[in-house]
């Protein structure tokens, strides 16, 4: 629903590893984007994989990547096995950077994750010369 991707033929696609995959097209440049399919194939993707019904993780993972799933298992709707193992051994390792971080106050951490006018503040600052 964020990015678009143009083929050489001028299909559009959610994706560029979408691209070529005819069932997955969701316009033309020259006729626009079929908003139906596009929402079609993004309810397709936001839907919850039958393998992360019971993974503790299911909404930390990145088992949404419509992309990654596609291009590792063939389908929307199914997750790559390695990432799961991948992402079981990093999540933990993640989670007590960011508590020592936190525990420490470091300024650049706090102000990234914990202002909510960072975005707001790192775009003015990409602004200045």
């Amino acid at each position: 629903m964020r990015q678009i991707s143009v083929s050489p033929d001028g299909n559009l696609y959610p994706c560029v590893q979408f691209v070529s995959r005819s069932q997955y097209c969701i316009g033309n440049v020259d006729c626009g984007i079929d908003t139906a399919r596009q929402e079609e194939i993004y309810q397709l993707n936001e839907q919850e994989k039958p393998t992360c019904r019971t993974c503790a993780l299911r909404f930390r993972g990145h088992n949404k990547c419509g992309c990654l799933n596609l291009q590792t298992t063939g389908a929307l709707t199914s997750v790559p096995p390695v990432l799961c193992e991948y992402e079981r051994m990093v999540i933990p390792v993640a989670d007590r950077l960011v508590q020592r971080l936190f525990d420490m106050g470091e300024p650049l951490f706090l102000q990234r994750h914990y202002n909510p006018a960072f975005p707001i503040l790192s775009f003015l600052e990409d602004l200045s010369p």
